[in-house]
């Protein structure tokens, strides 16, 4: 074979390898139980009474405390760590177990690890139901004592779990399948979360403005630099005066990285501004900055179909945001993009859906389209309320798809509403008057094509899209180049093989004169 041959079957070789290549547009995904005090003592054992959220504890001797854990689930895996300055035995009891201990004194459990001084591990509870992880300091002396636990997947029902709850459709990343839940991890570049509001009135007498509503698509993003990870909440919310028809939209992005995190007017800039608050549920009574930026107020009429978008990218050391809205069938309107920059450069940044662990300010990774109360952490009631949703996710590669699995109520949110709850109407999650449901996820549901006009089209690509351009780019422009040297080779080919074929033919008249005598 020619080398000219093999260096051009070379070049298209590489080139449709890496255009195969997976790698090359692989998506990135990093692969609490409730808190309670029981109050009756067991006979040779005091009882100790710690705040609920409290982690570090002082043991007297004789003396034991409780921790209650959830299991909202079947195989739900308790995973918890302890420290102590003098040997403890920690045992995991269900309920029947516990109660004999308190009555009896009696050591019955399901796991039990005697003289523990430091304890990292994780323990299988096989059924749904309340379990007590329980410490007990048997020796003549105080124990100091530090622990920390949680489940897998986690426990949705920390926060909310009666009314006024946020209600409407929820992705917690858990999947439920008859009981057994399955946690699962998702990376999205863009949440779209699609209303068609048929009725909606609100009343709250005790609020500023009574007749309140909103919706709100929230969401966690999540960005890894070279130096650490950043989370923060995102809100885009449509506000309602639901006896006026007026409406206007607001976005909020919440530090959700740290109690010490705080926002800035020079790391986070759109068309609003950062101030500080007290901080509602789940961070209470420290200081925490979020960014705001609202609309003006516009009409709407009944029924109102509505699209809340919330897209992201990233490049160097930025994060940009996008809230957006569509109302009825026109064309979407990018209302605020907000620039994150941090310390150092993004090598990710994703909207992120995980049932396996909690943010850091224990915010659940989740993504809730939810109705409530206005604004300001208000609990409303709804004189009438129809309304379908609907959520929908893009992949960083651009696919389009919708969550796996919803729940009925948010927890991310303060606004909270007290007579809504979440139905399947024809195979379409519907928000009614009535009691909330709390239990299993919704199943059966019908998805739908997904309908928006002009939103995608403004969002900039992040850094890892860049890179995956420029290397389809060349390797588009390798396979050309390929082609280009076959094309000229082919040409060349022909020529000779044209010159080859004229000399061929005039070869035997040249012959034939050769073999005549001169004139």
């Amino acid at each position: 074979m020619h080398k000219s041959t093999k260096h051009i079957i070379l070049i298209l070789a590489i080139g449709i390898l890496l255009l195969l290549n997976p790698a090359i547009y692989s998506i990135y995904a990093r692969a609490q139980a409730g808190a309670g005090i029981s109050s009756i003592d067991s006979p040779s054992l005091h009882f100790i009474e710690y705040p609920a959220s409290s982690n570090q504890i002082l043991i007297p001797p004789n003396s034991y405390y409780n921790q209650i854990v959830q299991a909202i689930g079947k195989n739900t895996t308790l995973v918890f760590s302890i420290q102590s300055t003098e040997p403890m035995d920690i045992y995991i009891m269900d309920q029947q177990q516990f109660a004999q201990f308190r009555l009896r004194g009696t050591i019955d459990s399901l796991y039990n690890y005697t003289g523990v001084l430091t304890l990292s591990t994780t323990a299988s509870l096989a059924t749904a139901g309340t379990y007590e992880l329980l410490m007990v300091n048997y020796i003549q002396t105080f124990t100091s004592l530090i622990f920390s636990y949680s489940t897998i997947p986690v426990n949705i029902y920390l926060l909310y779990d009666s009314a006024p709850a946020p209600v409407g459709i929820v992705d917690y990343g858990i999947l439920n399948s008859s009981g057994l839940l399955t946690p699962y991890i998702l990376m999205l570049s863009q949440v779209i979360g699609k209303a068609k509001i048929g009725a909606m009135q609100a009343y709250n007498s005790s609020f500023s403005s009574p007749y309140g509503a909103s919706l709100q698509l929230n969401a966690v993003l999540q960005v890894n630099t070279t130096n650490g990870q950043y989370n923060y909440f995102l809100q885009n919310v449509a506000e309602f005066t639901t006896n006026y028809d007026n409406l206007y939209f607001a976005d909020n992005i919440w530090n959700d990285s740290s109690a010490s995190s705080l926002l800035s007017n020079s790391a986070i800039q759109g068309g609003g501004s950062v101030t500080n608050s007290i901080g509602y549920q789940p961070v209470l009574d420290h200081l925490i900055s979020f960014y705001s930026y609202t609309t003006q107020n516009i009409s709407y009429k009944l029924p109102l179909d509505l699209l809340l978008p919330i897209a992201v990218s990233y490049s160097g050391k930025e994060v940009t945001v996008y809230f957006g809205y569509q109302i009825y069938n026109g064309s979407s309107v990018t209302y605020d993009r907000v620039t994150i920059t941090e310390p150092s450069s993004v090598s990710n940044a994703a909207i992120i859906v995980d049932g396996l662990v909690r943010t850091p300010l224990e915010n659940y990774y989740d993504v809730e389209l939810v109705f409530g109360g206005e604004n300001s952490g208000e609990l409303t009631t709804f004189a009438s309320m129809n309304a379908s949703l609907d959520l929908y996710y893009i992949m960083p590669n651009g696919t389009v798809t919708s969550p796996e699995s919803l729940y009925t109520f948010g927890s991310d949110t303060a606004e909270a509403a007290y007579n809504l709850k979440t139905v399947l109407v024809n195979g379409t999650p519907s928000v009614v008057i009535g009691t909330p449901n709390f239990g299993a996820s919704l199943t059966g549901i019908t998805s739908k094509p997904l309908e928006i006009n002009g939103f995608p089209a403004v969002i900039k690509m992040g850094g890892g899209d860049v890179v995956i351009i420029i290397v389809v780019l060349i390797v588009v422009a390798l396979i050309l180049a390929g082609i280009i040297l076959i094309e000229r080779k082919f040409s060349r080919n022909n020529k000779l093989e044209n010159n080859e074929r004229g000399q061929c033919l005039s070869e035997p008249a040249k012959e034939e004169n050769t073999d005549h005598s001169p004139s």
